[in-house]
């Protein structure tokens, strides 16, 4: 009956529904852990591995046998590295971060990053089963509210300056920003002026206390 419901779901989306997955879980809340497992079971997907961090995630070769990673974002370990390396390795492997952040500078890095699918975790269970349906047929997915957040952004800073904002606010340097972000220090000198003056700001501190105002960062 529950693959039936999950059908029926997908089917009224308009999707396909996949084959049955092999799918590894990378969460730091086990509670959540096991209802997602209910979850992806009842859609006819198999749960062949957990883990609470990415680094021992790393370690282990449960990532050759997974088809899909399903991520958690805020957890031990840098979840954007370790799905680069595994998508570096293995092109074919399937990725979703599925996240409770709501950091805008923080999903428009998730969403410019590798991953095939960005999810919320207060999205529907039917958004989380129509990225894992798309990203299966080789598409890309993005939550509708993720891309609504990003787009408001956009009215206060540019997407490049939502990646700069993060950087000025943690304190690192013009010319480590610009080494990672392939730009010049100028351009960044650019940006920071630019950001500083379209949120009001004098000084970081105050930065900071806007792009917490805004939602652009957490705490």
């Amino acid at each position: 009956m529950a693959n039936s419901l999950s059908y029926i779901r997908l089917s009224f989306l308009n999707i396909k529904m996949p084959k049955m997955l092999s799918i590894c879980l990378i969460d730091d809340h086990p509670l959540f852990r096991d209802c997602l497992t209910l979850l992806l079971k009842s859609a006819g997907h198999e749960v062949i591995a957990e883990f609470d961090d990415c680094i021992h995630l790393e370690q282990k070769s449960v990532i050759k046998r997974a088809d899909m990673l399903i991520f958690d974002y805020k957890m031990p370990g840098d979840p954007l590295a370790c799905i680069k390396k595994i998508k570096s390795q293995y092109p074919e492997k399937k990725c979703i971060v599925l996240t409770g952040v709501t950091a805008v500078a923080t999903l428009h890095a998730i969403n410019d990053s590798c991953v095939d699918a960005l999810v919320l975790k207060e999205n529907s269970t039917e958004e989380l089963l129509q990225a894992i349906a798309l990203i299966s047929e080789g598409k890309r997915f993005t939550s509708g509210l993720v891309m609504t957040k990003i787009n408001r952004s956009k009215d206060v800073l540019s997407s490049r300056e939502l990646e700069v904002l993060p950087y000025l606010i943690k304190g690192v340097k013009r010319a480590e920003i610009a080494q990672r972000l392939f730009i010049s220090t100028e351009t960044i000198k650019t940006h920071r002026r630019n950001i500083l003056q379209k949120l009001n700001a004098n000084n970081i501190e105050e930065l900071r206390e806007q792009a917490l105002i805004l939602g652009l960062i957490e705490e």
